[in-house]
C-alpha cells in the first residue's frame, strides 16, 4: 500500500504531523474504477467471454497508457504480466 504524507500545519508552524492517506493513490483509483465499473449491466447477448467491466478497464488501461497505436497496446498486454495485476483484469478486451 502506498501512503501520501501531507503537511499538517494546525498544531504550530515548526511541527511536521504527517497526514496519511491510504485512499488516494493508484491501487484505490483502479480498485473504485473497476467496482464502479462493475455496476453497469451487460447488454450484450450470446456467449460472453469477457465482462464489461473487464472490457471497460481494459479501455481505461489503453488510455491511460499511452501507447503510441492500439498494435503497441496489444503486443504489451500479451507479455506484461503487470497489466494484469495494477488494472484489476483477468481477461483483455481488444
Amino acid at each position: 500500500m502506498v501512503y501520501i504524507i501531507g503537511m499538517n500545519h494546525q498544531n504550530s508552524k515548526n511541527s511536521f504531523n504527517p497526514i496519511l492517506r491510504k485512499h488516494l493513490n493508484a491501487d484505490a483509483l483502479f480498485s473504485s474504477l473497476h467496482n464502479d465499473f462493475s455496476k453497469i449491466s451487460d447488454f450484450r447477448q450470446g456467449n460472453i467471454e469477457i465482462s464489461m467491466a473487464d472490457a471497460l478497464m481494459s479501455g481505461f488501461a489503453m488510455f491511460s497508457l499511452n501507447d503510441p497505436s492500439l498494435l503497441a497496446f496489444d503486443e504489451r498486454r500479451g507479455v506484461d504480466q503487470n497489466l494484469k495485476d495494477i488494472y484489476l483484469i483477468p481477461t483483455f478486451a481488444l
